[in-house]
Order: structure tokens, then C-alpha cells, then sequence
């Protein structure tokens, strides 16, 4: 047992990492397997919403659009982007470890609010400039491979080009 004051000193002591959960008795009863089990179906239940919190959770399912259509919420008003087969295939392998530097380039079409695949190759971080469109908008992410400032050893930067002016 555990009084308030030394608790904390001992959970930080031995890192509170360590403890997933805490349980708290008052009583040999609350020590039992079925009251840990109860402990347990609590901590995994849904958390109680109240009424405003239900209705926005509902609008929130009801604004959910499927995997090929995006909103800009910036500009107010919906605006759908066609996403091809092959656009979707070549993100899809940007996210795959491949052990390359890779950029997809994705060229805009404002008039028909759709997107196209430019390219989907290797590419040397010297390179982008030379790989981005300067034509048109688009949008380019990048994978740099091998990065050692971030642990996972890889960096994505999302490039975006927008019209000359």
C-alpha cells in the first residue's frame, strides 16, 4: 500500500512507463479478479459525451467523405478533387520503405478540380528543383530516406507550387 505522498515519488522513481494503469482500493473487495475485470471494461469504455458533444460526433460522421473526395474547409464552400487510380498507387509506394529517395509529382487541374500523376521516380534531394512543375499548381511530396534527424530514418516534405505570377 501506497500512501498519497509517496506515490508519486515512487511511480516517477521507477518511471510512470511502467505502470499502464492505476487502481485504486479502498477495500479487499476491490482487489478481486472480478474487480479488476470491472477495472479493466471501465478504462476501455467509450468516454460519456454530452449532448452537444453527441450532435457534433454525429455531424462529424455525417461530413465524412470517402478516401477519394477531400473538402477545403479554408475557402468555405466543398470542393471535390478527383484522385486517379494511378495517383493513389504512387502515394501508396511513396510510403513503402524502399530504401530511395522518392518525390511524386502531382500536377493540378483548377478548371477540372482534378489531379494527375506528372511523375513517381528516384530523386536526389538536389534534384527537386529541377523536378517541380513551374508551369502550373501542384503538389510534390518527397521522401528522404537514410535521414538521421528524425528516428524513423525518413522525412516527408509535402512541396507546393502554385501558379507564376
Amino acid at each position: 500500500m501506497l500512501y498519497a505522498s509517496t506515490r508519486t515519488s515512487v511511480t516517477k522513481s521507477l518511471g510512470s512507463a511502467s505502470f499502464p494503469s492505476t487502481l485504486f482500493a479502498t477495500s479487499k473487495s476491490d482487489l478481486t479478479p472480478a474487480a479488476y475485470s470491472a477495472h479493466l471494461a471501465h478504462q476501455s469504455a467509450p468516454l460519456p459525451l454530452s449532448d452537444r458533444e453527441k450532435e457534433m460526433a454525429s455531424v462529424r460522421a455525417a461530413n465524412v467523405t470517402s478516401s477519394s473526395e477531400r473538402r477545403n474547409h479554408l475557402a468555405g464552400a466543398g470542393v471535390s478533387i478527383n484522385w486517379p487510380e494511378d495517383v493513389r498507387e504512387a502515394l501508396e509506394r511513396l510510403g513503402e520503405d524502399q530504401g530511395e529517395d522518392r518525390l511524386v509529382v502531382l500536377r493540378i487541374d483548377t478548371k477540372e478540380e482534378r489531379l494527375w500523376l506528372a511523375s513517381a521516380e528516384e530523386c536526389t534531394a538536389n534534384d527537386i528543383a529541377t523536378a517541380l512543375p513551374s508551369d502550373g499548381p501542384g503538389m510534390s511530396p518527397f521522401v528522404r530516406r537514410r535521414c538521421t534527424i528524425i528516428p524513423p530514418s525518413f522525412l516527408l516534405l509535402l512541396l507546393v507550387s502554385r501558379l507564376p505570377s
